[in-house]
């Protein structure tokens, strides 16, 4: 690190590798919308969520700079970051909060694509990664640049299920991909309120109840499919079954007459005498055969989380 004005830093000064640079802070910047470098559009970061910049800040501080080098592009002497965006707003906290002006590693990108440089955010991050929302735009954005979804699973190992999903998020209001990246709901969550409700106002004011009701009950701010039903007044309707038969049992009580037929079947399901080829055949109709909406599948989720929710 080093103290006083910019033009004290040597800008040429090397790294250990040799195709890399130290560029002070002050002269490095990040894309804002889009810029045009050689023929080729570059757009601004796809990442929301920067994560625990000060905690960041202070391990820079600690360690005595940044080790790992960003990447740049460079139009009329400005180097334009691509990659490594938490470090460079590090480094800037650290500017603001002691005066102090890192200087970063820097490698200067000559012949990056836009689609190179998204598929990198996603499957070459080496920092945070990123959230449903942003996986979302960034497919987005490469399905934008003319790539296929075959290739896009192909580069990513994403399901093509998943990458349908991130699709239909891309779709969802902003309000509702700001309650996800705020932790307030899981994207499986939202993404299944949405299917169920048909309407995002709708949605949107679902999720909000249980929010509120979360918040003024146990004072969190994140919800599980559990506190949607509790916002609505809803109960455990099984448990309440398991509970009335167990009394029944216990009090020996005597079931009225016209309920003979439900208790029966009530019974038999206690009992665990009722399968579930019987029930499919007694309830409902033979299925249809059509497409499916695909579940909303987080691959960062553990098989605890979708147990949780």
């Amino acid at each position: 690190m080093s103290k006083g004005k910019t033009e004290t830093l040597v800008k040429t000064d090397r790294f250990l590798r040799k195709d890399v640079f130290f560029v002070p802070v002050t002269e490095v910047k990040e894309i804002k919308g889009s810029i045009e470098v050689g023929g080729k559009i570059f757009h601004e970061n796809v990442r929301v969520d920067y994560g625990d910049i000060p905690l960041l800040a202070m391990q820079i501080s600690e360690n005595d700079g940044i080790r790992n080098p960003c990447k740049a592009i460079k139009k009329d002497g400005v180097y334009y970051l691509t990659d490594g965006h938490r470090r460079y707003r590090a480094a800037l906290m650290i500017l603001e909060n002691t005066g102090v002006v890192i200087n970063i590693p820097l490698m200067t990108e000559q012949h990056v694509t836009e689609e190179k440089r998204i598929m990198d955010m996603i499957i070459c991050n080496e920092g945070k990664s990123l959230n449903p929302v942003e996986q979302a735009d960034a497919i987005q954005r490469l399905i934008a640049c003319g790539m296929d979804e075959k290739t896009i699973i192909a580069k990513t190992a994403f399901s093509s299920v998943y990458i349908c999903n991130l699709k239909m998020l891309n779709k969802a209001p902003d309000k509702i991909k700001q309650m996800i990246v705020n932790n307030n709901i899981k994207a499986t969550l939202a993404m299944s309120i949405m299917r169920k409700e048909k309407d995002y106002d709708k949605a949107i004011e679902t999720i909000e109840q249980a929010l509120d009701f979360k918040q003024s009950t146990e004072n969190k701010t994140k919800i599980t499919a559990r506190d949607l039903s509790k916002a609505k007044n809803k109960v455990n309707s099984f448990s309440a079954i398991k509970k009335a038969y167990k009394h029944y049992e216990k009090k020996n009580l005597v079931v009225r007459e016209e309920k003979m037929e439900l208790f029966t079947f009530l019974s038999r399901v206690m009992e665990g005498d009722v399968s579930f080829d019987e029930l499919m055949g007694t309830l409902y109709l033979p299925e249809p055969e059509e497409t499916k909406e695909p579940e909303f599948v987080d691959p960062n989720q553990t098989s605890i989380d979708v147990e949780q929710n």
